[in-house]
Formats: C-alpha cells, structure tokens, sequence
C-alpha cells in the first residue's frame, strides 16, 4: 500500500509538469506552424498577382487589352484564383464597376495589401496590387499619373488552413502518445530502481526500532537432547 501510494504521488508531480510543459511547448509550436502555414498561402498569393500584373501590363504595351476578359476567364477556369479584377487609376472596376475603397487607399500609398475575409463560405485573402506608371507604359499614359491603376486577386485560404488544422491533429497526437509513453518509462523506473529500494530502507529501519539488526540471521531453538550434558539443568 505505501509503496503504490508512493509511486502515484511521484508521478502525479512528475505527470503534472510534463504535462504544463508539454502543453505550452505544443501550443506554441502549433500557434508557429499555424501563421507559417498562412504566411506561405499569402506569398503565393503575392506571386501569383505579380505575374498576373506583369501578364496585364504586357497585354497593355501590345494594345490587347480586350483580350483581358478571355486572360481572366482563362484563369478562374483553371481554379487558380477565385476571382480576379482590373481598376483604373481612380479606383474605378474596369467596366463601369463600383470604385473601391481598399484599390484607392492602394493608390494612395503605393504598397500591396493583403486582406483577409469570406467569399462564398470560404477564408480568403484579396491582394491588392497598384500598377506602377513605368517608363514603357507613358507613351499612352499621363506621366504626371504614378499608377495606371490596379489589380485585385481573389485566392482561397481553404488549402492552407486544412493543411495547418490537419498538421496541428498530428502533433497533438504525436505529443499525447510521447507523454504517456514518458509516463509509463517513469512508472517502471521508479518502481524498480526507487521504490523498491526505499521500501526495503524501511524494512530495515523497522527492524532496527523494534532492537533488531538486520544483519543477525535468526535461527529457531534447537531442541534439546536427553543425551545434551545441559538436559538435567533446569
């Protein structure tokens, strides 16, 4: 009874911090991965709309840029992107659209954006890249202009979080089964090399309070023999 009431408090302790250790290293890994996964997404994003732009702006320079609606269309066929949208340089949609306000807050600051949000019950994220008034592009444009206008890429979210939801279930598995494999190395070691070892301490410690040494073999009387020199003495 003392030696398993001995064994589950060491490992409770034992247990309990492996446990909060395990815990605030595993979250901290998965919070990690989880906006590592979502930074790659972004950046794919991000390159995808680069060449995306720098496509528009070759159809530009060619004058075909009719043909834009076909490069569009061509391109949300393939499930690239989820949608994809042409602004001038006053925020306005490309075909009478509505002006948009993240397009012109673009503009005006003359930096990428990435926003986050929801199309169709899925997580996405809209880049929103201004189209630089280059050299090449002024023989068309107003050179007083910075920017010709802007794209808008729509991509989808879904892939990376499934990938980091699905990556955070395996490390959660993996961190339980560690620690209670951990555990169970625990519980054997301590019961062979320490338990046993403290219980047969105090073995001999009783032995030695009740005035017994424990080094002394204790023998039953021998009987005694009529024929013993000592059976006549009382």
């Amino acid at each position: 009874m003392f030696t398993t009431s001995l064994i589950r408090k060491v490992l409770a302790i034992i247990g309990l911090t492996l446990c909060f250790g395990f815990a605030g290293m595993g979250l901290l890994t998965i919070y990690l991965q989880y906006n590592a996964t979502i930074d790659l997404q972004k950046k794919a994003a991000q390159q995808l709309t680069d060449t995306i732009a720098h496509d528009i702006l070759a159809l530009m320079m060619r004058g075909d840029l009719k043909e834009y609606d076909a490069y569009a269309g061509d391109i949300r066929k393939r499930g690239t992107v989820l949608d994809i949208k042409l602004f001038d340089a006053d925020g306005k949609e490309r075909g009478g659209g509505a002006p948009s306000d993240d397009m012109k807050r673009a503009l005006g600051t003359g930096r990428q954006l990435h926003i986050q949000g929801t199309k169709d019950g899925q997580r996405v994220v809209n880049v929103v890249l201004p189209l630089a008034n280059e050299e090449r592009c002024r023989g068309c444009h107003q050179p007083r202009s910075r920017y010709l206008g802007g794209v808008v890429l729509t991509s989808s979210m879904e892939p990376g979080f499934r990938s980091a939801l699905r990556l955070a279930l395996v490390m959660s598995a993996v961190g339980v089964s560690f620690f209670c494999a951990i555990l169970v190395a625990l519980y054997v070691c301590f019961k062979r090399m320490v338990v046993e070892r403290i219980s047969g301490l105090g073995a001999q410690v009783a032995l030695l309070s009740g005035g017994i040494s424990p080094g002394i073999w204790l023998f039953p009387a021998a009987t005694r023999s009529s024929s013993s020199p000592w059976a006549s003495i009382p």
